[in-house]
């Protein structure tokens, strides 16, 4: 019988005296024999969190570029200095950019994936992404993190023949 997990994340961003939020609950089915190796467990948790936070990151990023574009109808238009003055593309602290640099997490989740695989995540990145692993942004650090769960599936489907 598959276990079932839900992870979920929301986020709420207050400026001018107007609120942006969204949320993403993210639910997987895993093997439920990972029950017994919790290291596993937490780890494909960790993942799932970690998914979810990149695309929340992502939304929020979306959201707050089109409350900056002028409206089609011609009404609540936006002052260009407003614009101009929040260049990090992410609201005020540009912790919602997608040009974010990776999380702490994503970090860790690279470090304990790449060790239980036996390989060097400095070189892994270089070679998947071409970029240093101290310079991955948010959504490189996500790729980097699917690439090697995919090595992770296809180490244990070819344990289990």
């Amino acid at each position: 019988m598959p276990l079932s997990i839900t992870v979920g994340l929301s986020r709420k961003v207050s400026r001018n005296f107007q609120s942006t939020g969204a949320s993403i609950n993210v639910t997987a089915e895993l093997d439920s024999s990972l029950l017994a190796r919790p290291e596993e467990l937490q780890q494909q948790i960790g993942q799932l969190y970690l998914r979810a936070e990149t695309s929340l990151h992502e939304q929020m990023h979306a959201m707050d570029t089109a409350a900056l574009a002028p409206r089609l109808n011609g009404h609540d238009r936006v002052n260009p200095r407003d614009v101009a003055s929040d260049t990090s593309g992410g609201g005020s602290d540009g912790a919602h950019s997608q040009d974010s640099a990776a999380t702490p997490n994503q970090h860790r989740a690279i470090a304990a994936m790449a060790q239980r695989l036996g390989i060097d995540p400095v070189s892994e990145s270089r070679d998947v992404l071409g970029v240093e692993l101290e310079g991955l942004r948010l959504r490189q650090a996500s790729k980097l993190i699917d690439h090697l769960a995919r090595l992770q599936n296809s180490a244990r489907s070819g344990d289990d023949r």
